[in-house]
């Protein structure tokens, strides 16, 4: 369409391009510490819309007194919500936002605060994995999670910004030996070890994906394998020289990607 107010310079008669050329340099992905053994635990994600509510007792049903405040003691727990024939839907919404990656980040960052040996790697959606030489979650933990509702935490305007609370939930699923990882990306017979291909490279695509998320960089899409940095850094990393030589219709995004 037109620019505004027909200012822009627009497209005139000719429709919109719905593809571009990309194009990639590839590095070769390689374990540097292959002396550790440890396993890759993963674990399903359940996120929850959360609430403040009284702590009572399970027998009277009579709300428990804090002695020191000599108020009702209060936690947070899971918000009951009808669900409906389109729950599959609203969860697909839910996963192609942000916010999915900031309650993660905030979990994270929560839980380093308390023990720095504390690690998960998220994947965007309901799965999660962590080294088990490091401090991992226990089957079954359950987080209270408060977020900025519309921005993140840094954000210069993040105090005038409403929270919004999240209860997660993860429940270990299965392991796989860092060792049969290594050999996967070896080129090795990671198969041997009685793991699925499709087990192995989620395993390596959270890992990669959650570290450069975690590091500051953006997903092209929500369900895309590569990320890019921030704009606001693009020029940073690229000299004008690089740029000059890129046709004007096209823009240079320094990121990552995955191809397997």
């Amino acid at each position: 369409g037109r620019g505004g107010g027909g200012r822009g310079r627009g497209y005139g008669n000719t429709s919109r391009p719905t593809e571009c050329d990309v194009f990639m340099n590839y590095m070769a992905l390689n374990v540097i510490d292959t002396t550790k053994e440890f396993d890759i635990v993963m674990f399903k994600v359940v996120i929850q819309d959360a609430e403040w509510v009284d702590k009572v007792d399970p027998e009277t049903g009579a709300p428990i007194i804090n002695p020191a405040t000599d108020k009702p003691l209060r936690i947070c727990k899971p918000r009951e919500i009808k669900r409906s024939d389109d729950d599959e839907v609203s969860k697909r919404r839910f996963f192609a936002k942000p916010i999915p990656w900031r309650i993660m980040k905030k979990l994270v960052s929560d839980q380093v605060a308390i023990d720095p040996n504390f690690v998960l790697d998220y994947d965007g959606a309901e799965r999660a994995i962590a080294p088990s030489n490091s401090a991992i979650p226990k089957d079954g933990a359950e987080y209270a999670v408060c977020v900025k509702r519309d921005c993140e935490e840094d954000d210069p305007d993040a105090d005038r910004v409403k929270n919004r609370r999240f209860f997660v939930t993860l429940t270990k699923t299965h392991s796989i030996p860092f060792a049969t990882l290594r050999a996967a990306i070896s080129g090795g017979d990671a198969q041997a070890s009685g793991h699925t291909i499709d087990e192995l490279a989620a395993a390596i695509n959270i890992i990669l994906k959650s570290t450069a998320i975690f590091q500051g960089m953006i997903p092209l899409s929500p369900q895309s394998s590569a990320v890019a940095f921030p704009l606001a850094q693009q020029s940073k990393l690229s000299n004008n020289r690089m740029i000059d030589t890129f046709d004007k219709t096209k823009v240079l995004l320094s990121g990552v990607t995955q191809s397997a």
